[in-house]
């Protein structure tokens, strides 16, 4: 219901252009065929309250989505899958083209030398922009849902965090870290690749918010930091445990929790120094 007012503008427009859609056909024909008419209507008002409505609703996209980028650390476990770093390239670039096209679009409505002829031009940047896509989506198939899904997102996540507020003392914190750790340890959820800091809290059995305060307060690092520690440990023991010989680095890191290569070689340098081959080189000259 909170996005409804994303409609609005539709809306407005819709009413407004309402009349000349309802005209006939040949109607349509003779407006169109006076193109001094057809052209200072493409040009008038309601174009320019278009285009002035599309880069704010973009540019309020990209920051919607920047900030849902930070929020992934705080309550998803395994972020590259999630990120999906063409979105925000696609709503980078879709806004600068909108940018040019604008601004072109009202040197021409000003009759601004020069300038009012980048507005023929701006159309190759719309069509170099959908072969980037098509190129995006044969790359990425997870664009048309070919692969697995992102996870849903709770509403939550994106409210203030309540621990601000939060009247926890340093015992109760540590007692719900502790928790935290048995609950982990016991269960091994770490080895869900998809964990998220939600399905966490349901099976330590405290409120969301109050989870995050403890792990940001006992613990150097997040959520994210967190669960990646106890993947990272876990490799460490597969790798050398006979039944898991036959498996690749990458298969024993899926094993441990990782769902990717690249976060996985990117999180084991992080927190161990130095690359898996590099760390089974060490192992095998210290044994």
């Amino acid at each position: 219901m909170k996005s409804l007012w994303l409609f609005i503008p539709f809306l407005a427009l819709l009413a407004i252009m309402l009349p000349y859609f309802t005209k006939g056909a040949e109607e349509k024909r003779i407006l169109l065929a006076n193109f001094e008419s057809a052209s200072r209507d493409d040009f008038g008002w309601i174009n320019q309250i278009v285009s002035v409505l599309h880069i704010l609703f973009q540019t309020y996209f990209l920051v919607y989505y920047l900030r849902f980028e930070k929020i992934l650390y705080k309550e998803f476990s395994e972020v590259e899958s999630l990120r999906i770093q063409w979105l925000k390239q696609f709503l980078i670039l879709t806004l600068a083209a909108t940018v040019l096209a604008v601004f072109s679009f009202f040197a021409r409505t000003w009759h601004i030398p020069i300038l009012s002829h980048l507005y023929s031009f701006h159309f190759i940047g719309i069509v170099l922009l959908f072969y980037w896509l098509s190129y995006k989506a044969l790359t990425q198939p997870v664009l048309f849902g070919i692969v697995g899904e992102v996870p849903g997102i709770p509403e939550t996540i994106f409210e203030p965090e309540k621990y601000k507020k939060s009247s926890l003392e340093t015992n109760q914190l540590n007692a719900i870290f502790e928790k935290v750790n048995q609950i982990l340890t016991q269960q091994q959820l770490y080895l869900k690749s998809d964990l998220t800091l939600t399905q966490l809290s349901l099976a330590v059995d405290v409120p969301r918010h109050q989870l995050s305060q403890a792990i940001n307060s006992c613990y150097e690092g997040n959520f994210f930091d967190l669960i990646n520690d106890y993947r990272v440990n876990a490799f460490k023991q597969f790798v050398s445990q006979s039944d898991k010989k036959h498996l690749s680095l990458l298969g024993i890191a899926q094993e441990a929790g990782f769902n990717s290569k690249a976060s996985f070689y990117s999180v084991f340098k992080k927190k161990t120094g130095m690359t898996p081959a590099e760390y089974l080189e060490r192992q095998s000259k210290a044994a």
